[in-house]
């Protein structure tokens, strides 16, 4: 091989060379690209660098998504509590008007009984069954100041009459 042929062999000269790595902007290919918002040519990052930010910026946005959605989540709770609040003392209010109607439950009482017990018990009053005749104290109907000492087991005329021999005597 001659030296001429070494030379001559497609290689460019260094003029050509820095023209062959410049793109149209003028900045150097792989090294640089060419930047809209700046309008200048800027340093190619290394992909690494470049996930990593990428990475960065997008757990922070994802960060404030987050929190975004915990303030959403808590405020849809604090709703739901109140809808909750608003049902349950309806279907209390219900209950503890059924059961009064049954029986003598005071509201001081029902007020301390859970949801679960005015179900109960308004269940057990459901299938409780009521006397066919009424029960009267005394024989001759309610209690008056002439059948003051009567009770309930005085159903019968001589029973009664013998209590008021014995009150009188």
């Amino acid at each position: 091989m001659s030296k001429e042929g070494d030379q001559g062999g497609g290689q460019t000269s260094p003029a050509q060379a820095s023209e062959l790595q410049k793109d149209e902007h003028g900045c150097e290919i792989g090294k640089e690209r060419w930047d809209t918002e700046l309008e200048k040519c800027v340093p190619v990052e290394a992909p690494a660098e470049k996930v990593a930010e990428e990475a960065l910026r997008e757990n922070t946005q994802l960060r404030i998504k987050i929190k975004e959605l915990k303030a959403e989540r808590d405020g849809l709770a604090k709703q739901l509590t109140k809808a909750n609040d608003v049902l349950e003392a309806q279907v209390r209010a219900k209950l503890e008007k059924e059961i009064k109607e049954r029986s003598h439950f005071t509201d001081v009482h029902l007020a301390h009984m859970s949801l679960d017990e005015l179900q109960t018990t308004r269940d057990t009053l459901t299938h409780a069954k009521y006397p066919k005749k009424s029960i009267r104290p005394g024989p001759m109907g309610p209690v008056g100041d002439e059948n003051e000492g009567l009770t309930v087991g005085d159903l019968s005329i001589v029973t009664a009459e013998r209590r008021k021999l014995m009150m009188e005597a």
